[in-house]
């Protein structure tokens, strides 16, 4: 059974990006129980913006986890077809996915904005510019975090179900 270098970049990214989340999601859980601070501080902060505006932040989502599809593809076609350094094409993945997080973010913020005041040129290269200097550095420090942690794993992974599935 022959799995094209896409699906086995996708399978191995969203295994871990899944394991990652699960994690997460207990840290929160079990923080929220050992104090009640923090969990007046994760419902007002996490929960209830969510709440409040669900369509908004489930465009969000949706549109994050479309990117980390061809992402994830590209990443295991790069290992697999091209035969590129596993760390480093993980790792290069991890900097495109959250440069596109951080596109995202950005025009989910202010094109909202456009709607309610106007469209008006002078203030979206402000609202770039500003999003550039003082949301890029962040989104670029945590894609370069998050991909220096896990790219030898997910990396690794491929390259073991590289050999595994296509010499079957």
């Amino acid at each position: 059974m022959k799995i094209y270098a896409k699906h086995i970049g996708r399978i191995s990214f969203f295994k871990y990006i899944g394991v990652t989340v699960l994690i997460l999601s207990g840290m929160l859980i079990f923080s929220m129980y050992l104090s009640p601070e923090l969990k007046k501080l994760i419902n007002r902060n996490l929960i209830n913006p969510y709440l409040n505006e669900t369509l908004y932040f489930s465009i969000q989502i949706v549109l994050d986890l479309i990117i980390a599809f061809f992402i994830a593809g590209k990443i295991g076609e790069e290992i697999i077809k091209n035969n590129k350094d596993p760390f480093l094409s993980t790792f290069l993945g991890f900097l495109k996915l959250w440069f596109g997080i951080f596109i995202v973010a950005m025009f989910s913020e202010m094109i909202p904005r456009l709607i309610e005041h106007g469209i008006d040129f002078g203030f979206i290269g402000l609202g770039i510019l500003m999003w550039l200097v003082m949301g890029g550095p962040l989104f670029l420090l945590i894609g370069a975090a998050q991909g220096g942690l896990t790219s030898w794993f997910i990396g690794k992974e491929i390259e073991k179900r590289k050999t595994h599935y296509n010499t079957m």
